[in-house]
């Protein structure tokens, strides 16, 4: 049972919140729509922009009059051709019956340049990402992607199978 001290103490403290709380209460001011405009800047166009999200996906020459529809089997098929046309299995790979998927991710410039290669794959695999990234390095120069009308850097990522 608490004595009658701790009970005028008790009184007193939830009096002297409730009061504190009443003189800090403030009103809710909603934001208006100027606060919330996110204003584009040039460093959001250098950032690279994922490829699927693009107005404009980044173009090989051969694909340059194709439809916005068919943009992206255009650019997958060209890229297969170019894949299976320079890929050589290194020979030490195939003697010692190295078999994996190496994934290499690049991005695609602003001048339509391949940049920013880099590769994954299991461990024992560095000969096959060798192998990946020289081919990725050999792509001709694209028509860059865009994204509300302006040029931008994409991000890309292909999935190479190196298997006998």
């Amino acid at each position: 049972m608490l004595s009658k001290n701790s009970l005028c103490v008790l009184t007193l403290l939830l009096i002297s919140t409730i009061t504190h709380a009443q003189k800090e209460k403030t009103e809710y001011t909603p934001v208006t729509p100027p606060d919330l405009v996110v204003k584009e800047t040039a460093i959001e166009y250098n950032e690279p922009h994922p490829f699927m999200v693009l107005d404009e996906i980044p173009q090989f020459k051969e694909c340059k009059e194709v439809s916005k529809e068919e943009a992206k089997a255009c650019f997958e098929e060209q890229l297969k051709k170019h894949i299976r046309k320079n890929l050589k299995y290194p020979a030490e790979a195939k003697k010692n019956n190295i078999q994996a998927k190496v994934i290499v991710q690049f991005i695609i410039n602003q001048e339509g340049k391949v940049t920013d290669l880099r590769a994954k794959s299991p461990k024992g695999a560095e000969l096959l990402e060798a192998e990946a990234i020289r081919v990725i390095e050999k792509l001709s120069k694209f028509i860059p992607g865009k994204q509300r009308g302006r040029v931008v850097n994409t991000s890309y990522a292909v999935p190479i199978l190196f298997k006998m």
